[in-house]
């Protein structure tokens, strides 16, 4: 799967909400910018596979589900994407 979309999706879906919770006490907001060596496998080695397989998803479907993250913190004042 390429980068900037699992990026772009972690950025849509706000997977990191309690970081946000964090720095927003300093008044920033948080971006995730880039991410590196995304790990993919086949969903049954994954240990919420049931939970996954509930929802119509194959053993041999193959989901990331690790990656290094960086990610960018703004003033709130100054973030345009708010």
């Amino acid at each position: 799967m390429p980068h900037e979309f699992i990026k772009d999706l972690t950025n849509t879906e706000m997977i990191y909400p309690e970081l946000q919770e964090v720095f927003s006490l300093f008044d920033k907001n948080i971006r995730l910018v880039a991410i590196e060596k995304v790990r993919v496998v086949p969903t049954y080695q994954l240990p919420y596979y049931e939970k996954l397989h509930q929802r119509g998803v194959r053993p041999y479907d193959r989901l990331p589900f690790d990656f290094m993250a960086w990610f960018l913190l703004i003033e709130k004042s100054k973030d345009t994407l708010k």
